[in-house]
This record gives C-alpha cells, sequence and structure tokens, in this order.
C-alpha cells in the first residue's frame, strides 16, 4: 500500500463543472477505481487549487492504471477533468505529485 497526494490548478471558468463532476461522480468512475485498488480517494478545493489524495492498495500500480487508462468510462471521465485544469510546469499531465515528508499514524 502507498499513499499519492497531487496538486493542479484549476481554470476559474470550469470550476463549477468541476465541482459538479466530483459531486455526482459516476458510478461506473468509482468501480473502476475500486476494481484498480484505489481507495480513500479525496480532492480537495481551496481557491483555484486542488489538492488530490488516494491509497493504493494493489500489488502492481503501473498495471493497475495500463487498464483503468483502457477503459472507454475512465478516458472520457479524465478528458472531462483534464479541461477543467491548467496543465503542470512541464506542460503535460495536470496533476503534479507531491512527495511526502511526513506521516505519523
Amino acid at each position: 500500500m502507498f499513499r499519492r497526494a497531487c496538486v493542479a490548478r484549476l481554470r476559474p471558468e470550469k470550476k463549477e463543472q468541476y465541482i459538479s463532476l466530483h459531486e455526482n461522480a459516476w458510478p461506473e468512475v468509482l468501480a473502476e477505481l475500486a476494481k484498480h485498488h484505489h481507495h480513500h480517494h479525496s480532492v480537495f478545493i481551496i481557491g483555484d487549487m486542488l489538492f488530490q489524495y488516494f491509497e493504493y492498495t494493489g500489488d502492481d500500480f503501473e498495471e493497475d492504471m495500463r487498464l483503468m487508462r483502457q477503459n472507454p468510462v475512465m478516458q472520457e471521465w479524465w478528458h472531462i477533468c483534464a479541461e477543467c485544469v491548467w496543465p503542470n510546469s512541464e506542460g503535460r499531465e495536470s496533476w503534479e505529485i507531491i512527495n511526502e515528508i511526513f506521516h505519523n499514524d
């Protein structure tokens, strides 16, 4: 199991759309996340900053991500969500991974 946290900047004109998407997350998306060992998935917002957190409980994260990327529903969900956020500092994927420096159980 590992924890992952990421940040992204929300496009102001897409804020309501992004919030609505997540307040009404598609059941198929939630099922895919669970099927591929993504648990305790949360998205937080402050101003135009998004913070995402999840725990991965599987044995092969890259394979689970590959399988999710092949799912048409996930492709559509990610496409819609990606239009709501700015590209990261490298101009690629919208979310940047945050390095964990402290954890206390």
